[in-house]
Order: structure tokens, then C-alpha cells, then sequence
């Protein structure tokens, strides 16, 4: 019985290209740096497998048979098919791709990364598009599969099988209106407490992990105003004397946009860690290096003041 496929050895099929281009046994080990015994070894399986004498010795040289003469076209094709196969290498070429890249984000995320990572993107690679979605139970599975290609945030619950990298650190603050008729440059524990506060529902964040903190720190804080995002908290605050307990990036974002005052936090809270996170199965995909990449060059140890 013939051998099948997994049993044939592709250098046999070097073999045969080579004794057919050279019409000679020694000329073709010589070319394929082999002993010339090895070589003939190589012919016999070759005989074997195609029940061919395939080359006959005639005055100097070895002739290729009839059979030999109608396997030489496909041999070589599927010679050159491999080389080409082996020499692939994965790219992304930012300025060509028009890939699409989504990044699960939290809503501070969008408001303060976002507007930069899409700003470079656009420069390096302007056919590439993003699209967001929010931080879930879901998005671990969702970056597994690949339907996510990027996490950026905090997922201390992150299993394994996933990379992280930091990218910086951040730290709560109290924003407030500009012209606030019972607070200025200074806030006391005493102060905070007796006003009333705007709070945004968020879970899964290390943002979150620290407001767990300060409702320990601060118990009788009252929060008069919670809302589901980070939409309009800018219109509110100052057209209302709520305070409001934010990351200080997202306070300079909004400071900039509107009247508001960043005053230091009357109580003593941690610091919280934004990370990015990919999955292991994407870990040398091109395009997934290219987007960390840019991300990590854009907020990598980003100080915050």
C-alpha cells in the first residue's frame, strides 16, 4: 500500500526536482548538501511511492521516465506553493488596513483617553476604524473570542491566560463650581460632609473600588443626585452648588470645558491603577501589538498632578 500524505517525507519531492534539473544522482546531493547514498535512499522511496523507475541512467546522465515527465509541473508548483507558504509573515500596515479595533472602556475612559487614542489613529492610520463598548461580566469572554481586541480599565478579577500592562495612576478629587457660595480654595472633612454630592453609578473599576472606600472614610456623605455616566456631570456642577468625588484626569477634562474648581480630597484615599489588557491567544497578532502599542505610547506611566 502506498504511504498517504502524513507519511511522505516533502524533501523526497526536493529529491525528485533536483535529480530531474540536474539529470545526475551526485550533482543533486551536492545541490541539496546531502551524502549521495542518503540521496539514493531518497530515489528508491520515490520509486516505491509512484511504482515508477521514474530516472533511467542513459550514456552519463539519468533520464526522466514518461511518468517522471508528467509529475515534474505539479512538483514544482507545490515546491513553490510551500516556499511561499513558509515565508508568510502576519503585518499590519497601519496607513493601508482597514481594520476595525474594539476597545471595552469605562465612561471616564472615553471622556479622557478616548479623544487621544482616536486622534492618533487617525494620524498613523486613517482608514482604521474604533469602536467602543462599555466594561461588563461579559467582556473577559468577549476578549477571549476576539470580538473585544483591547480592555482599558481595571480588572483585578482578570483570570489567567490574559496580559496586562499599566499604564498609569490616578487619584480621586472634588470638583465643584468655580464661584460656590460656601467652599473656595480649602475643604474640610466638615465642609464635605455637609454638602450635598452628585454621584455616578459605576462598578468594576478600581474608581469604583475606591469610592468603596471613601463611603468607610466619609459615611455621612449625602448624595442628593446619582446618575448612570459621566453625560452633562460638567452642566450640572455648575449650574447647581452639588460637589462631586472624580478622578483627577476626568477633573481636568471637565475644568477645562467648564467653571468648575479641583480641590484635594479632605480624606486620605489610595490611588488607582489604569491598566490595559489582552488576551494570550492575540499576544502576536501585528495589528493587536500595533493598537497596545499606541495606547501604551500615549498613557504609559502618564504622571497625574
Amino acid at each position: 500500500m502506498g504511504c498517504g500524505m502524513n507519511e511522505f517525507d516533502l524533501k523526497l519531492l526536493q529529491i525528485f526536482a533536483e535529480i530531474y534539473a540536474t539529470g545526475s544522482v551526485s550533482r543533486a546531493a551536492e545541490k541539496l548538501e546531502l551524502s549521495q547514498p542518503t540521496l539514493s535512499v531518497g530515489l528508491a522511496k520515490l520509486r516505491t511511492r509512484f511504482n515508477d523507475p521514474l530516472f533511467v541512467r542513459i550514456g552519463g546522465g539519468m533520464r526522466p521516465t514518461p511518468h517522471a515527465e508528467a509529475l515534474i509541473t505539479p512538483i514544482r508548483e507545490l515546491l513553490r506553493l510551500l516556499q511561499h507558504t513558509l515565508s508568510l509573515q502576519a503585518v499590519f500596515d497601519p496607513l493601508s488596513s482597514q481594520r476595525v479595533f474594539n476597545i471595552a472602556m469605562t465612561d471616564i475612559s472615553q471622556v479622557v483617553l478616548l479623544p487621544q487614542i482616536l486622534a492618533k489613529v487617525r494620524a498613523e492610520a486613517p482608514n482604521v476604524r474604533i469602536e467602543t463598548t462599555h466594561i461588563s461580566t461579559e467582556t473577559a469572554a468577549q476578549l477571549e473570542s476576539g470580538e473585544v481586541d483591547l480592555i482599558i480599565g481595571y480588572m483585578p478579577q482578570i483570570e489567567a491566560g490574559f496580559y496586562q500592562q499599566k499604564l498609569f495612576d490616578d487619584h480621586v478629587v472634588c470638583l465643584l463650581r468655580d464661584n460656590h457660595p460656601r467652599i473656595d480654595s480649602r475643604l474640610t472633612l466638615k465642609r464635605y460632609l455637609s454638602e450635598a454630592h452628585l454621584e455616578v453609578k459605576v462598578a468594576g473599576s478600581g474608581f469604583a473600588a475606591v469610592i468603596r472606600m471613601l463611603e468607610t472614610e466619609a459615611p455621612l456623605r449625602r448624595v442628593h443626585l446619582r446618575i448612570p455616566s459621566y453625560l452633562g456631570i460638567g452642566e450640572i456642577l455648575t449650574s447647581s452648588d452639588l460637589l462631586a468625588t472624580v478622578p483627577r484626569l476626568l477633573a481636568d477634562v471637565l475644568q477645562r470645558r467648564n467653571a468648575l474648581r479641583v480641590l484635594p480630597m479632605p480624606v486620605s484615599l489610595p490611588s488607582f491603577t489604569i491598566m490595559q489588557y489582552w488576551h494570550a491567544r492575540f499576544h502576536q497578532n501585528p495589528a493587536c501589538r500595533w493598537i497596545r502599542q499606541s495606547v501604551a505610547e500615549l498613557f504609559g506611566q502618564q504622571p497625574v498632578a
